[in-house]
């Protein structure tokens, strides 16, 4: 069985334009803290190493905060870890000061890269970009 507490690396914001990026500090994790994840309910496929997360789902790597209606996990093919999440529906992202609202995400694990689409909205401090 898959665990659901594991080691990630560290997301960055992305904006959603094509070859715009924009670098949030505050939305950098801690590599070193577990990955947890919480929900109302949970469907594993070990055949094909995922497992998908519905109602009020929140993921959480030390400060960082990802909830979304849905979070899709998908397993590295040689071990128990994370490789990548697909977040769907209302999807937040905060830590610290920083928080990115859109409706779907992409993270992937090694890149430490989220990306964000459909009515994306970044917040650091006072600076909003829609």
């Amino acid at each position: 069985m898959l665990p659901l507490a594991l080691l990630a690396a560290a997301p960055s914001g992305a904006q959603q334009a094509e070859s715009a990026a924009i670098s949030f500090g505050g939305l950098k994790g801690d590599p070193t803290q577990p990955v947890t994840v919480t929900s109302e309910s949970l469907t594993m496929d070990e055949a094909a190493r995922t497992a998908v997360f519905k109602g009020a789902v929140l993921v959480v790597q030390g400060e960082m905060r990802l909830s979304a209606n849905e979070v899709r996990v998908e397993y590295m093919a040689e071990s128990d870890r994370i490789a990548r999440l697909w977040a769907v529906g209302d999807v937040l992202l905060v830590n610290a000061q920083d928080a990115a609202q859109s409706q779907t995400a992409e993270y992937v694990i090694d890149t430490g890269i989220v990306t964000m689409q459909g009515d994306v909205v970044l917040t650091q401090g006072p600076a909003t970009f829609t």
